[in-house]
Formats: structure tokens, sequence, C-alpha cells
């Protein structure tokens, strides 16, 4: 287990990117391929934009792979951050992360998503640069789809659907 400071409800007191740098965001639940994504697709409105830490946070797990071919940008990282015990910030599709992160991840790219413990993790202070990304997504469709995902969980809050026993 991770060491962490319990807190259901942080504050974020800084945006993840300036909203100008952002054309549109699908929320939770949108079907991707046969799944339902429990994360957020952002849609870039330029071609790369920054990423900042919204709150205190640490990275946790990591992963460096390689993209299918028809995406923006061959390799791209996959990061995890704990915000508290119970809030986690997923991000992905990260084209170019400072060089703290590159620092602890492999230096090779994977052929699969799979992450790895961050021993120790890595800090971030809210509003610190968490680095830059392209976005990822098939080039080859039109218009050609430039965006990354952005996970928030919260542990303590249970999701409400129509029938929810099933």
């Amino acid at each position: 287990d991770i060491p962490c400071t319990s807190n259901p409800n942080p504050v974020f007191r800084y945006s993840f990117s300036p909203l100008e740098n952002i054309a549109g965001i699908i929320p939770p639940g949108a079907a991707a391929g046969e799944e339902i994504k429990p994360h957020s697709y952002v849609d870039l409105a330029v071609e790369s934009i920054p990423l900042y830490a919204p709150a205190d946070m640490e990275l946790v797990e990591g992963g460096y792979y390689y993209e299918p071919a028809i995406f923006k940008v061959p390799t791209t990282y996959l990061l995890h951050f704990q915000i508290s015990c119970e809030v986690i910030l997923n991000l992905d599709h990260i084209s170019d992360p400072v060089q703290k992160i590159r620092d602890v991840l492999p230096k090779n790219p994977t052929e699969g998503t799979r992450t790895m413990r961050v021993n120790p993790p890595v800090k971030f202070k809210a509003g610190e640069l968490v680095g830059y990304t392209k976005g990822g997504g098939g080039q080859n469709q039109t218009p050609p789809i430039n965006r990354f995902d952005l996970g928030l969980y919260n542990t303590t809050h249970t999701n409400k659907f129509v029938n929810q026993d099933r």
C-alpha cells in the first residue's frame, strides 16, 4: 500500500490546462469500441497543450508504451496520480512528461499499457507542470481525433445507475 492522507473532498486550486486549450470534454460513460469508458476524453483546441497538477499530488504508477500506427505520436505515457487516499487522477496519451517523470519510468516503450509502481512516488505541487500532450486518437478519421484521457476517481462515491442491482 502507498502511504496517503485521507481527504475525500480535496480542493482543486488549478485547472489541468488553460480553458482556451480545450475544444471539448466527453464525460465518463462514453462508449469506445466494445467498452463503456469510466474516464473523460478531453479534445485539444491546439496542437499541443500543457498539463498542470490541479492539487498537490504524487505520481504512484505509470507506463510508457507504443501507440497504434494511426495515432499522432508513436509513443505515449499513462500516469496515475494519488491526490489523497480516496482520490486518484489518471492521465493517458501524455506525449512529453516533465523530466522527473521520465526519470522514474522505463526508457523504452512497451507493447501494452501496463503500468508499474513508482517508488518512491514523485511529488507535484498544485499548479506545477506535469508535461504536454498532443493527444491520441485516429489520424485517419475526418476530422482527426486529438484527445487525451482524464480520469478522476473518488472511492467514497458510488455511481448511480438506472438498474443499480446490475
